[in-house]
């Protein structure tokens, strides 16, 4: 998954100063495997995941980079 995740980044051509949604980032895989230089903020209906998401970024330092919010994609919460 992370090396399929590392092929998508490197062709979609993020740059540091996007910000990037992830609509059901689970425990935040891709904002730690693929969006690395942007802002990602993460979507997702999950309590548990959410929370391995945050600890997640905390642990590998991208707390300042990332946020995780629970939520329905089909009412997006501002």
């Amino acid at each position: 998954m992370a090396r399929h995740e590392h092929y998508l980044a490197g062709n979609m051509g993020i740059q540091p100063h996007w910000k990037v949604l992830d609509i059901g980032c689970g425990v935040g895989g891709p904002a730690r495997e693929m969006f690395t230089s942007a802002h990602v903020t993460g979507l997702n209906n999950n309590d548990y995941q959410i929370n391995h998401a945050k600890r997640y970024a905390v642990t590998y330092g991208l707390e300042h980079r990332s946020a995780f919010i629970k939520g329905d994609f089909m009412n997006m919460p501002h």
